[in-house]
C-alpha cells in the first residue's frame, strides 16, 4: 500500500510538472513585448507622423497590444502605390512589418508571420 501512495504521488509530481513545462512554453498574448527594431527615438513625434507612429507601436506593453499597433501603422504607412517617399519611410515600414511578424510568432502564430515574411521576400525570390 505504501508503494503504490509513493507511486502515485511521483506520478502526480511528474504531471504538474509537464503542466507546468507546458504552460510556459505555450506563447501567452498578455506577454510582456520588448521590441526588436523600435527604440524610443530622441524626438517626442505626434502620432499621426511616421516616426510618432512608429514610437507608438513600438511603446506597447503586450504582444496584443503590439499586433493591433503595429498592424495600424502599416495600415497607416504603408503606400498606397507601394512606391516610398525615401529610404526613411521604406525602413520604418519593413521595420513594422518585421516587428509584426515577430508577434506572430511569439503569439504561436506562425501561418500569419510566414505570411509577412513572404510579403517581405527578404531574398527577393
Amino acid at each position: 500500500m505504501q508503494i503504490f501512495r509513493m507511486v502515485k504521488a511521483q506520478t502526480g509530481f511528474v504531471l504538474l510538472a509537464c503542466m507546468v513545462l507546458l504552460a510556459l512554453q505555450q506563447p501567452s498574448a498578455r506577454r510582456e513585448y520588448v521590441p526588436v527594431f523600435a527604440k524610443p527615438s530622441n524626438t517626442s513625434e505626434p502620432r499621426g507622423t511616421l516616426q510618432g507612429d512608429f514610437d507608438w507601436a513600438g511603446r506597447s506593453s503586450s504582444l496584443t497590444e503590439a499586433a493591433a499597433r503595429w498592424q495600424e501603422f502599416i495600415r497607416s504607412h504603408y503606400p498606397a502605390n507601394g512606391e516610398y517617399e525615401d529610404d526613411f519611410e521604406h525602413s520604418h515600414v519593413v521595420a513594422a512589418q518585421f516587428e509584426l511578424m515577430r508577434v506572430y510568432y511569439l503569439r504561436g502564430q506562425a501561418e500569419k508571420g510566414d505570411e509577412i515574411l513572404k510579403k517581405i521576400n527578404p531574398l527577393g525570390l
